[in-house]
């Protein structure tokens, strides 16, 4: 089994491992010649993320068959973070050894680094929620980050209300409270879509931690219903798809 994959830019790959790293310490990939999958869930079980990188993504891409391997991302992490900005990178799957090799490439130096593969590959594939969804919206990350930091002024939790004009973005604590108010008309929504009146509150940490590898320019696809799950979504450098699953938290639980 081959699997080889090259990035003219090593920071793709960086910025796809600060996203998965957000939420969990190790990943397993299912790799074929349509590209890399990967799905995982948190410590705490309340929060998923689905990762798609088709091969498109790669300037150059090898596959024969189909295999899984899993790594440390706070190990891969900890390589990526040495990447130049003018580095390329070449991954390669080697089974034989247990290893995924990463080359860094300049125009100055050559650099090889490999990490030893997780054990057990035998694991289910884990469902991704079927959930109809009231409200479907497109928004700049940018404006939907900034709520967020406002929202961690004052509290823990931020509480998501859509009405058929506006969302509503709140949050409230011992010190204060704040809200954020985005009118549909405004041309940070791309899609505002609401099909019945949603509210629900989800913790702002894994809010948090889910949109850093988002920047300013992009676009975050919400997805929600009262007190059912939410579902971020967007696209990675390059073309790959990110999605991210948060449960939600019901007055009256701790």
């Amino acid at each position: 089994m081959v699997v080889k994959a090259f990035f003219e830019e090593a920071i793709t790959w960086k910025t796809i491992i600060e996203a998965l790293s957000a939420l969990v310490k190790e990943i397993y990939f299912s790799a074929d010649e349509s590209g890399l999958h990967a799905r995982a869930i948190d410590e705490a079980h309340i929060a998923m993320v689905d990762l798609q990188v088709p091969s498109s993504v790669f300037q150059d891409y090898k596959c024969t068959g189909e295999t899984k391997f899993g790594i440390s991302l706070t190990e891969m992490m900890q390589i990526m973070r040495r990447a130049g900005g003018s580095d390329s990178l070449e991954l390669t799957v080697d089974e034989t050894k247990n290893k995924l090799k990463l080359k860094l490439k300049s125009d100055k130096v050559t650099r090889n680094f490999s990490l030893s593969l997780l054990g057990d590959t035998s694991g289910e594939e884990i469902p991704i929620p079927k959930i109809e969804f009231n409200t479907i919206i497109n928004i700049v990350a940018g404006v939907f980050k900034d709520a967020i930091k406002d929202a961690e002024v004052v509290g823990d939790y931020i509480l998501l209300e859509t009405t058929a004009d506006m969302l509503k973005v709140a949050a409230e604590g011992d010190t204060g409270e704040v809200e954020v108010i985005i009118d549909k008309e405004t041309d940070t929504l791309y899609k505002y879509e609401v099909r019945e009146e949603s509210k629900a509150i989800y913790a702002l940490k894994y809010l948090s931690d889910m949109t850093k590898a988002v920047s300013a320019a992009e676009n975050l696809e919400i997805e929600y219903s009262s007190d059912m799950p939410l579902k971020i979504g967007f696209e990675t450098i390059g073309g790959g798809k990110l999605e991210y699953f948060l449960a939600p938290r019901i007055e009256g639980s701790e």
